[in-house]
C-alpha cells in the first residue's frame, strides 16, 4: 500500500506535470520513484517539457527544491505515482459519488466492478450519463487503477478539477 499523501498540499502543478510525464513513460522499465524523477530532470526532461510548452518555468531551482523536499520527507525510493492524483471527468465523478453512497468500502476496484455490474447503465437510464460514454469511462477508471491501485479509496478522487494552468 502506498504512502497516503495530501497531494494538493505537497506539490505544485509543474512538478505534478513532471511526475506524470515520468510515471506515464512507456519506456520506463523500473518503478518510478522520486529518485528516478530527479534523474530524469537532470537528464533534460525539464528543458524538453519547457520546449513543448507543457511547463512554464521561471524558477528552475524552486522546482528542484520542491522535489528535494519531497525526497527528504518521504525518501528517494517513494513511488512518484503516490504524489499524483489524476482529475476525474464529470461523468466518472457521478459514478464515484453514487458508488461512495452505495458501497461499503468504495475503492477504485469496487467502483470498476460496480460499473461492470450495471452502475453505469443505471446512471444512463436516469439520463445522467450519455450512453456512448461506457467505454470511455471504463478506460478512465482503468487508468486510475493503473496509477493508484485497486485499493485506493474512490472518494479521494471526488471534487478534483483538471489543472488547466500548465
Amino acid at each position: 500500500m502506498g504512502i497516503p499523501i495530501d497531494v494538493p498540499g505537497r506539490i505544485g502543478p509543474m512538478l505534478r506535470e513532471i511526475l506524470t510525464q515520468v510515471v506515464n513513460d512507456p519506456d520506463m522499465d523500473q518503478p518510478v520513484t522520486l529518485g528516478v524523477v530527479m534523474q530524469a530532470m537532470h537528464s533534460g526532461l525539464v528543458e524538453h517539457l519547457q520546449e513543448e510548452g507543457r511547463i512554464d518555468l521561471e524558477n528552475r531551482e524552486a522546482l528542484y527544491g520542491e522535489l528535494k523536499a519531497a525526497m527528504e520527507e518521504f525518501g528517494s525510493d517513494a513511488l512518484a505515482a503516490n504524489f499524483i492524483q489524476a482529475p476525474v471527468s464529470d461523468n466518472l465523478g457521478m459514478i464515484i459519488e453514487e458508488a461512495v453512497q452505495n458501497l461499503r468500502a468504495p475503492t477504485l476496484g469496487g467502483v470498476r466492478q460496480a460499473m461492470l455490474s450495471g452502475l453505469t447503465s443505471t446512471l444512463v437510464g436516469r439520463g445522467m450519463i450519455d450512453p456512448d460514454e461506457d467505454d470511455t469511462l471504463l478506460g478512465e477508471i482503468d487508468d486510475l487503477i493503473d496509477l493508484h491501485g485497486e485499493d485506493a479509496l474512490a472518494e479521494e478522487f471526488l471534487g478534483q478539477e483538471p489543472d488547466r494552468s500548465l
